[in-house]
């Protein structure tokens, strides 16, 4: 059996890496995936969040109606969201 040599094997590594890269490509953020407009950032406890319309620029904050932490609880309740601001121009 004949060994590689070290050419031959940083030139391998470097096609795979660049495979690798051309694949990922191809495959959408999640947010992208849903067809998501909004980015949100939240401050940490995840009760309150701020949503920026990303079309728009319009802004609006959402809050859980309670502190659970029971995801089947909280799957059936709905925040309440503020109406959104006006559009940035």
């Amino acid at each position: 059996m004949k060994s590689l040599s070290w050419k031959t094997i940083i030139l391998f590594s470097s096609m795979l890496i660049a495979l690798a890269i051309v694949i990922a490509s191809f495959s959408p953020v999640e947010s992208q995936g849903r067809g998501s407009s909004f980015m949100i950032t939240g401050n940490g406890d995840s009760v309150f969040v701020w949503r920026v319309n990303v079309v728009t620029g319009a802004v609006s904050y959402c809050v859980r109606k309670d502190n659970s932490v029971d995801e089947r609880f909280i799957a059936g309740r709905s925040p309440y969201c503020s109406a959104q601001s006006s559009p940035v121009q």
